[in-house]
């Protein structure tokens, strides 16, 4: 008896534990590290359009334009965050 108690016990905590891991492993939110990923943050946000951030695609393409001006197409996404939030 108590060992199919235990049983039972441990697989629902095992079904919690995997719902929990699986619900942490389906965040947006994706840390981003480098040129790289501040270029890929300033652009997600930017083709968001209107629900993106552009003041958050603005810093980050700016930090990655101050690095490495030739680094992909960071100016004329930089650009056209910067026509977005209507500083010309």
């Amino acid at each position: 008896m108590k060992l199919n108690s235990f049983n039972k016990r441990s697989r629902i905590f095992f079904g919690i534990g995997f719902l929990v891991a699986v619900s942490l492993g389906c965040n947006h939110a994706i840390p981003y590290f480098g040129m790289g990923g501040r270029y890929e943050e300033g652009k997600e946000q930017f083709m968001r359009g209107r629900a993106g951030d552009m003041d958050t695609a603005i810093t980050a393409l700016e930090n990655v334009v101050s690095q490495d001006p030739a680094y992909k197409f960071s100016l004329t996404y930089l650009g056209r965050a910067y026509y977005r939030k209507g500083r010309l």
